[in-house]
């Protein structure tokens, strides 16, 4: 079984996009949730948005994280 997991929280909307654009060209799915205020304060309250990957593309993502600077 090939579960979903979160891999990073409260990601901003312009990240967002360019994680899915770097996502979508390695072929790792994707999948945004939660933060649907346009608020800051509101999407933390709601749990801010989560990127969600494959369990089986988690150590990838992560790199791809660490490589555009989102995790250190």
């Amino acid at each position: 079984m090939n579960d979903w997991i979160t891999i990073a929280y409260h990601v901003g909307p312009v990240e967002m996009v360019v994680l899915k654009d770097i996502f979508d060209e390695e072929g790792i799915p994707f999948v945004a949730t939660g933060g649907n205020s346009p608020y800051p304060s509101i999407a933390a309250v709601q749990g801010g948005t989560k990127i969600q990957v494959q369990e089986s593309d988690k150590e990838r993502a992560l790199e791809i994280l660490k490589e555009t600077g989102y995790l250190e």
